[in-house]
């Protein structure tokens, strides 16, 4: 029976299985289920003070990490359990997995149970899309992919479909894996007019491109990117760069030598000096967005919410560190 109160709520919660969201995606096609998940993405950024934040909960061991994180706004409750654990494929399971729900906050009714896998790989790569598309510079068609694990190839189609990328160069310690994925790419290299080319080594594989993907799930130490490999003006999109166990980034500026490590110890000083030196202003404050017209204030925000709330370990650095000339600026003045 529905719950009477001053309005009625249907007792009901929808699930939807792992089958029917790749069906879903089959149907409506994975480039349009991209497009959406961006925009989505996008609009809710730009109400990041709508929303009750909290830090995700990680549980860590010795094989990955289990996390749960949550989120709320004045309507709904939402929550994903989401777990890495690079050891599964000894057994033939995914190295990422995910669940979760979104319930009424008015009544803390679950109106909605949903497995996430899929949706969380997706999630990923129109997030690196929506990023790139205000970071990375315009008329960037090149992109090298470190990692070419399952990640990697919603990567290599957002950036294709969406950003316009014409030149995929693939590396991983695998060639089978850089192979598989090549396989797998071969329908949409032919359908957006792009190529793809593995390459024997990370150094030949990040010279001259305009975007470096990493996608790497090893929580043992591994250097991915020597500072001397960052070129000016690259764009370095670190998926999975979220905590210790995780690749910890270096900025390459300054004149001390540094190097891009994925590494279990301990995170990387996230910035290497003082006028590069990153600050986590309150998104919502506006201080980086006054005295702008309506649309470049917008925009100029989206920028703002995008920095702060990812923390991004890579930074460009500032005009006074080094001559990068597609540098929007330092942390400190994101607008």
């Amino acid at each position: 029976m529905p719950i009477q109160t001053s309005r009625t709520f249907a007792v009901q919660t929808d699930f939807l299985s792992a089958s029917d969201a790749a069906r879903l995606v089959a149907r409506v096609g994975v480039v349009s289920v991209l497009r959406m998940v961006t925009t989505a993405i996008e609009e809710d950024y730009l109400r990041w003070q709508d929303f009750d934040k909290s830090a995700r909960t990680a549980a860590h061991s010795e094989n990955g990490v289990i996390e749960l994180m949550p989120v709320a706004d004045a309507r709904d409750y939402a929550f994903k359990y989401v777990n890495g654990h690079p050891i599964n494929t000894r057994y033939g399971l995914p190295t990422v997995m995910a669940f979760g729900a979104l319930a009424d906050v008015a009544t803390g009714m679950p109106r909605f149970v949903s497995e996430l896998t899929l949706t969380t790989a997706l999630r990923t790569a129109a997030t690196s899309v929506m990023v790139a598309k205000r970071l990375a510079r315009p008329d960037s068609r090149s992109m090298a992919l470190i990692g070419n694990g399952s990640q990697s190839e919603f990567q290599a189609l957002a950036f294709m479909a969406l950003l316009g990328v014409r030149e995929l160069r693939l590396f991983d310690i695998d060639p089978a894996t850089s192979h598989k994925l090549l396989r797998n790419l071969e329908p949409f290299l032919h359908e957006f007019g792009a190529t793809a080319h593995v390459l024997p080594s990370v150094q030949e594989a990040v010279r001259g491109v305009d975007i470096v993907t990493t996608v790497t799930a090893d929580k043992a130490y591994a250097t991915i990117l020597h500072a001397s490999m960052v070129e000016p003006g690259m764009h370095i999109n670190a998926v999975g760069g979220d905590c210790p166990a995780r690749p910890s980034w270096r900025p390459p500026c300054c004149s001390a030598p540094r190097c891009l490590s994925n590494t279990s110890r301990k995170p990387a000083s996230r910035a290497s000096c003082s006028k590069c030196r990153p600050t986590f202003p309150s998104p919502s404050s506006g201080v980086f967005c006054k005295d702008r017209p309506q649309g470049a204030r917008q925009r100029s925000k989206l920028r703002c919410l995008i920095r702060w709330g990812l923390r991004w370990r890579i930074i460009r650095p500032c005009a006074a560190c080094t001559p990068w000339p597609a540098a929007p600026g330092c942390w400190r003045r994101l607008s």
